[in-house]
């Protein structure tokens, strides 16, 4: 990911959008029914001889693709390119575009999709400097890199993204939601964490966060609260503030990972384990009291070392507050131990609350 993105941001600091200053070319339903009654072509896709689609297809390779605008045509739209860092092309429009598209492969300055209410438009692996989407009802979009995603429109309905990144989106404040079905980012989609070069970026997530919770979207919800707080992060000055808000976002994502405190937890522990064990920190409490398997624990060998080391390393994990008494098997050694046993338990303790956290709201568990 991190070689495609470096990709995007040179291709975005390249030519900027010139599809304002030219004509548009309008290729419609109506132009290629006009054509055929005067030329008696029988099929649509014939224009004066040449296949439309192909002609398109071919001003995008060649690069002169700058403003081009296809309305309503009768048949799905495919147009493919090769590198989407060399293959650029200025404007495209795709308008009442009812029977669908595909587009794969090329860079594109300005993308409009706009009433395109029954079919499927997929985008694939895609360079878009502004995606415009208006009254659509499903887009789906495929490892694509997008500068700004424009939804200040009305009417979006389906609306998936895997892989690839977007750096800004523009939507509408809370109230005027854009969004009326399915609304799904994945994981793998790259959304920037800091207003460095868009300070708008942190209202951005908080609308999107707002849209999100119309539509009772949880896991949506989750994931712009987690982007709006790591950015807002960045306008805080040095302080306490910020530092606990970095430690939340390590150690769970600002509350929505569940898997982050289990790894951190899982580190924890063997860490914890590693230090005893390597320093035979376990000594027995009260060994004349050892009864059955707990005399395993006694012994200079490695293994005894091994089990002490791991008993007490749970004793500390286990019963962090002294819940379930205070009186243990083993004790630490060493004062240092000692203290790096009484954060361990802190630890745990702090880490088990957040995973618990996770998955209540990940579920909407109350």
């Amino acid at each position: 990911m991190s070689n495609r993105k470096s990709q995007f941001r040179s291709w975005l600091a390249g030519a900027a959008p010139a599809a304002e200053q030219v004509e548009t070319e309008i290729i419609s339903a109506n132009f290629i029914s006009e054509h055929q009654q005067k030329r008696g072509v029988a099929n649509p896709q014939e224009l004066y001889g040449t296949d439309f689609i192909t002609d398109t297809q071919a001003t995008l390779k060649d690069g002169r693709l700058v403003n081009r605008q296809i309305h309503n045509l009768p048949m799905l739209v495919t147009l493919t390119g090769t590198n989407p860092a060399e293959m650029r092309a200025y404007r495209l429009t795709l308008l009442s575009q009812n029977s669908g598209a595909s587009l794969t492969g090329f860079g594109i300055d300005v993308l409009t999709l706009r009433h395109c209410g029954q079919k499927v438009i997929t985008l694939r692996e895609m360079f878009i400097r502004r995606l415009e989407i208006d009254n659509c009802r499903d887009v789906r979009v495929e490892d694509c890199w997008i500068g700004e995603l424009d939804v200040t429109g009305r009417n979006v309905g389906s609306f998936r993204v895997t892989s690839g990144g977007i750096h800004l989106i523009s939507c509408t404040p809370p109230g005027l939601n854009p969004f009326s079905a399915t609304i799904h980012f994945d994981r793998s989609v790259y959304f920037p964490r800091t207003t460095a070069d868009a300070p708008e970026r942190v209202q951005s997530y908080r609308n999107m966060r707002s849209h999100m919770l119309a539509l009772e979207n949880t896991p949506m919800v989750n994931r712009f609260h987690t982007l709006e707080q790591a950015t807002e992060r960045r306008l805080d000055g040095l302080g306490f503030n910020r530092f606990v808000s970095w430690l939340y976002e390590k150690l769970s994502d600002y509350g929505s990972s569940a898997f982050r405190p289990v790894l951190w937890l899982v580190a924890m522990t063997i860490t914890t384990g590693t230090l005893i064990y390597c320093f035979d920190g376990a000594v027995q409490a009260q060994p004349e009291d050892y009864r059955g398997w707990q005399e395993a624990l006694e012994g200079y060998d490695a293994w005894p070392a091994i089990e002490r080391a791991f008993v007490l390393t749970m004793q500390a994990t286990l019963n962090p507050l002294g819940i379930f008494g205070i009186k243990g098997l083993l004790i630490a050694r060493y004062e240092w131990l000692a203290l790096w046993l009484s954060f361990h338990g802190l630890a745990t303790a702090v880490l088990v609350a957040l995973f618990v956290f996770a998955i209540r709201r990940r579920f909407k568990m109350s």
